[in-house]
């Protein structure tokens, strides 16, 4: 079928121009909403090097992100104002101290990097994200790497399947993609026949009709490709299960046909044998500056609602000891913006109410709320961003 759905962003370019490893290397580095401890834990070993060696980490973000805490600048600001900044590095007009500063280093320091949350491709600024990054590398030389999540394989995002959901008779879902459904959309499910692959007992599995229990990627031979960075990484299957299944086993057996690995990724110049053998590959893809986007006014708002996950994701949940470090799903604002607001102990939210944290580390005009929870969950389950987002697959809009 050529209807995969998926929930990261979908991107048709190099996510990353320099491999982490070389991240140890670079002079500056501007942070854009990135967090790449909760992501890429890894990785950050990199920028620990970097920073130890003397790098200059300008952090530009709606949160205060774990890598502010490495940064000698931090600027916590807006979506939209964090798009006005990186507009006014490419314009020849001077910008203010902090804009004439990045300016003034991106061009003595070429070669610098640009980190850039991968949910901002997920958000209302994608186009003009790309339009930015991209103009940055032509005029700058720097390099860029997404961080977080990214789909670099042909597939289709979460808003068009919000658009053409009532086309489908059945569905076939892997992971728990169900916590992003609306209302509407849980009471239409009984009209569609589902088939989901669950490693535990969430909402997608309770409003399935047929169940696998899904092995995890240490039970089967494992390629990792959503990380942000562009390359592929092998793991031989290390634990022998009983009673739970690979979904691509599955649908072989189903339909009678095979899925060979090795000719999917000979089309992106990745030798399968080689993979397995090394353990890592590089993908061969086009890198941004060459990419053809659409020109798009920033979207302005007043408060921004600002989803995504931290530093315990939606499997930690169902993990006491994971759960433990962030047990409440709670709305976090800027006392400011709460002040403004006129609200002190809790904020309704699409009709839902959370516990209100107010908090410096969030910028003004942004409420964050982490989106990793939902009612199935057996330790104080919260609300699926379903619940109370207008657009479930956006981690950022602007509320009424």
């Amino acid at each position: 079928s050529e209807d995969v759905f998926v929930d990261a962003p979908v991107v048709d370019f190099m996510p990353s121009t320099l491999e982490p490893t070389q991240w140890k290397k670079v002079r500056f580095i501007l942070s854009v909403d990135a967090e790449p401890v909760f992501s890429e834990v890894m990785a950050t070993r990199w920028l620990v090097d970097a920073v130890e060696g003397g790098a200059y980490i300008f952090c530009l973000s709606s949160r205060y992100e774990t890598l502010c805490a490495k940064a000698r600048e931090r600027l916590l600001v807006k979506p939209d104002i964090m798009m006005q900044f990186l507009q006014s590095l490419l314009s020849p007009e001077k910008g203010d101290e902090k804009v004439e500063f990045v300016k003034k280093s991106l061009f003595l320091m070429r070669g610098s990097l640009v980190l850039v949350g991968a949910h901002l491709l997920n958000s209302p600024f994608r186009k003009v994200l790309l339009n930015l990054l991209s103009g940055l590398r032509r005029k700058f030389g720097v390099h860029y790497s997404f961080v977080g999540d990214v789909m670099p394989f042909p597939a289709k995002s979460l808003e068009e399947f919000f658009e053409r959901f009532e086309e489908f008779e059945n569905l076939l879902v892997i992971g728990n993609l169900f916590r992003y459904l609306k209302e509407e959309h849980l009471k239409a499910l009984h009209k569609k026949f589902v088939v989901s692959f669950q490693v535990f007992p969430n909402i997608t599995a309770n409003y399935s009709d047929l169940l696998f229990a899904m092995k995890l990627f240490h039970e089967r031979e494992f390629v990792n490709y959503r990380h942000g960075f562009g390359y592929l990484v092998y793991s031989p299957r290390t634990l022998q299960q009983e009673g739970v299944y690979a979904p691509y086993s599955v649908l072989e057996d189903i339909f009678e046909t095979g899925v060979s690995p090795e000719n999917f990724l000979r089309e992106y110049g990745v030798d399968y044998q080689k993979l397995m053998a090394e353990g890592e590959a590089a993908l061969k893809m086009e890198e941004i500056s060459t990419i053809e986007t659409e020109g798009q006014q920033i979207q302005k708002g007043d408060v921004f609602l600002y989803t995504d996950s931290t530093l315990v994701e939606d499997m930690g949940h169902w993990n006491p000891w994971t759960h433990e470090m962030e047990r409440l799903q709670r709305a976090y604002v800027n006392p400011h913006t709460a002040k403004r607001l006129g609200v002190r102990e809790n904020i309704e939210i699409g009709g839902v109410s959370f516990e209100l944290l107010t908090t410096e580390n969030v910028a003004e005009g942004v409420i964050f709320v982490p989106s990793e929870y939902e009612e199935f969950q057996p330790f104080d389950p919260g609300h699926r961003v379903g619940a109370f987002l207008k657009r479930p697959f956006y981690r950022y809009e602007v509320l009424p």
